[in-house]
């Protein structure tokens, strides 16, 4: 590549931190916080066994983030090819159909999960004194599973869109929302693990809505496009998830491995050290989204 082509000025850098860089990277790590602050109340208002039951739960909220990312990340690579070749319906229908593969592998993770909670949490490693605290937190956090997903696809498309700042914005509502009902459910209310995925599940709602709201009011470019219901339709549907997914396939693969690296930390320290070895191991763990915001 002929170097003398590419334009790598020190205004042209300045800018891009200012209108890309830093707002992305205040978003994430306002979430990375998020995580330590919801600790910080469990461990405080429930206890030693609140914050093992909530990493049990962990691998299935990462996997949630990870087809998240994984479709954001396809959909927004695939939006912008189609952008730029000046075609702004088909990015459009890239767009509706990264959200509507959404509707539809939730629709069925969540009935999955709602129907057989007791397994799931027994292979995360649960054991059958945190059964109850495990399974209040992750029934209550289902409903926003589909939301949360929305924030984390939404948030690729709204900077796709020009609009970085916008989706800092929205993340950091999020994430200052889902704090103050942390301490609200589980300190004033005494609603305990319940409370704080309720209060999870909440910020969710809300942060998904504010995303459904920018597309619908506010994109400049990148709006909800009507797809058909034809068999051609919905073939070439398929196939641009497949492409999607694909393209996004490594940075789900990420947040597996890192849910992976969680159920067996829970194995380990549950059969060395009981539950207070999975509390004490999740401190840890909630360093992991805080590097890997950084990254």
């Amino acid at each position: 590549m002929n170097r003398d082509n590419l334009d790598f000025g020190n205004g042209n850098i300045a800018s891009l931190f200012r209108t890309m860089f830093f707002p992305t990277l205040i978003a994430m790590m306002f979430n990375s916080l998020l995580n330590i602050c919801d600790g910080m109340f469990v461990g405080h208002g429930v206890g030693s066994e609140g914050l093992a039951a909530i990493n049990i739960v962990a691998p299935m909220f990462l996997v949630t983030t990870g087809i998240g990312l994984m479709f954001g990340i396809g959909a927004s690579v695939i939006a912008s090819i189609r952008l730029a070749e000046d075609n702004v319906k088909a990015a459009r229908i890239i767009m509706t159909q990264a959200f509507a593969a959404g509707a539809v592998i939730f629709g069925v993770i969540i009935t999955l999960t709602a129907l057989f909670f007791r397994p799931l949490l027994y292979l995360a490693g649960c054991s059958e004194a945190l059964e109850p605290l495990a399974t209040d937190y992750l029934l209550w956090l289902l409903p926003g599973f589909f939301f949360f997903y929305i924030q984390c696809a939404g948030m690729m498309l709204i900077r796709l869109d020009g609009s970085p700042k916008t989706a800092m914005a929205i993340q950091i509502t999020s994430a200052a929302l889902n704090i103050f009902l942390d301490w609200l459910m589980v300190f004033p209310l005494g609603t305990g693990i319940a409370g704080a995925s309720i209060a999870t599940s909440i910020s969710c709602v809300a942060g998904g809505c504010l995303v459904m709201i920018y597309f619908i009011r506010f994109s400049t470019t990148l709006r909800f496009y009507r797809l058909k219901l034809s068999a051609k339709s919905l073939r070439l549907t398929l196939r641009n998830v497949g492409y999607m997914a694909r393209i996004g396939f490594a940075t789900f693969v990420t947040e597996l491995a890192i849910g992976v690296m969680i159920v067996t930390g829970n194995y380990v320290f549950m059969s060395r050290l009981g539950e207070d070895g999975v509390a004490a191991y999740s401190i840890g763990c909630y360093l992991f989204p805080l590097i890997f915001s950084l990254i």
